[in-house]
């Protein structure tokens, strides 16, 4: 798997190809943002009062931080639109 970073563990590769990864499972708090220019986590702990986060994507080849909407209590950030 020469597309991973190596450095990382592995339960934090990302590919490094322009195709948007979204993932979960971590419990993020704050604003929704990317964390690459390609990968973004889309759980910001909902059952813990936090946010339902979603991406609207529209092609673009790297992800936008405006693209983020969700319902719920996600700190700081903008409401669905």
């Amino acid at each position: 798997m020469s597309h991973f970073p190596r450095s990382d563990p592995a339960h934090a590769r990302i590919p490094l190809d322009p195709k948007p990864t979204f993932f979960g499972h971590y419990w993020f708090r704050g604003t929704p943002a990317p964390l690459t220019p390609h990968a973004a986590c889309l759980d910001y702990s909902i059952a813990k009062g936090g946010a339902l986060v979603a991406y609207r994507w529209s092609g673009e080849p790297v992800l936008d931080a405006n693209a983020f909407v969700h319902v719920g209590n996600a700190d700081e950030a903008e409401a669905v639109r």
